[in-house]
């Protein structure tokens, strides 16, 4: 009996250390060069060229993967099937920012064989530069500041815009280790908006952190609290039609003033509140109004996905330096 389990130990001592070094093969091995279809690049934006000019079409909007690949994987592959023209992801495609955990993501983004353009804004587990520790306390995996490095290395600038037949899309990034937008932050939007929103049928604003509903709670936030009101002022102004954030892992939405304001923050991470659920939205434009539908998953369990979280969250660290 003792030989047997000594064995059995043995066997699993030899596979988590086969699995430790396969993990750091790929995370040396894969560089941090930005996957083609992904991200905020010029040659991305050259793709939407050639969908052409439509009245009507349609995008996705996902957020927060973090640990949840194999769950974001199989969201996209029904993106695949609904004739998606491009998407926006909202945030948290990682857990950590650290290079580790960028080239894991990379890795399996690039083998999702994903049919259109996906644009990037940034969350604050893409850029934070002192991430959360599963070993409790803050400062533990400190990579001294270069998570927004690692951002536009792999995806491209940390905000962006672009126009898509007569409509607006605005990326903007709120997902700095605060807990609000700053003066810099309204300023670039501001700008962006007053030489670009004449003449556009529809606005859209994409950014990580929602306004309407607080960031750890997801209570809502009333219309003079200042982190909501000051953006919807710049809202209102503009006319901008739709709002979109992640952050929050369960959908929400709200019309406030003729403004819809949408949260989709079920792309693959831990389900944070009861009534959660994994999902994408769906957004369909056409010339006579915009709608939305939730495009459901359960959770998808991959042994090779949940492998590779236990080393890369609590081995990995350890054994490699900014990994």
């Amino acid at each position: 009996m003792k030989i047997k389990k000594t064995l059995k130990y043995s066997v699993g001592i030899i596979i988590l250390l086969f699995f430790i070094a396969y993990t750091q093969i790929i995370l040396t091995a894969r560089n941090l060069a930005p996957v083609p279809g992904l991200g905020n690049f010029p040659d991305n934006f050259q793709r939407l060229e050639t969908i052409g000019n439509k009245d009507s079409y349609r995008f996705m909007v996902i957020g927060d993967t973090q640990f949840g690949i194999a769950t974001a994987q199989n969201l996209f592959r029904q993106a695949n099937k609904d004739s998606i023209d491009f998407g926006i992801y909202a945030g948290d495609l990682v857990a950590r920012s650290t290079p580790g955990y960028y080239r894991v993501f990379l890795t399996e983004y690039s083998n999702w064989d994903v049919e259109f353009p996906v644009f990037v804004v940034p969350g604050n587990h893409d850029i934070a530069d002192v991430p959360a520790s599963v070993f409790g306390g803050r400062g533990k995996y400190d990579i001294n500041g270069s998570g927004e490095k690692l951002f536009e290395t792999s995806y491209g600038p940390l905000q962006n815009f672009f126009v898509f037949g007569q409509d607006l899309f605005v990326l903007l990034n709120n997902g700095k280790e605060r807990d609000d937008l700053v003066g810099e932050d309204y300023q670039w939007l501001g700008k962006v908006l007053e030489e670009n929103y004449k003449g556009k049928r529809y606005i859209f604003l994409f950014m990580h952190k929602p306004s309407a509903w607080a960031y750890g709670t997801g209570e809502r936030r009333n219309d003079a609290d200042p982190t909501f009101k000051t953006l919807h002022d710049l809202v209102k102004k503009y006319n901008v039609n739709y709002i979109f954030s992640g952050h929050i892992h369960n959908p929400r939405a709200e019309n406030r003033d003729g403004h819809m304001y949408i949260v989709s923050g079920g792309g693959g991470g831990g389900l944070k509140f009861n009534n959660g659920f994994h999902h994408f939205m769906e957004i369909n434009v056409t010339p006579e109004k915009i709608s939305y539908n939730l495009i459901e998953s359960s959770r998808k369990f991959s042994l090779y996905t949940e492998f590779e979280r236990v080393v890369l969250s609590q081995i990995n660290p350890l054994l490699f330096k900014n990994q």
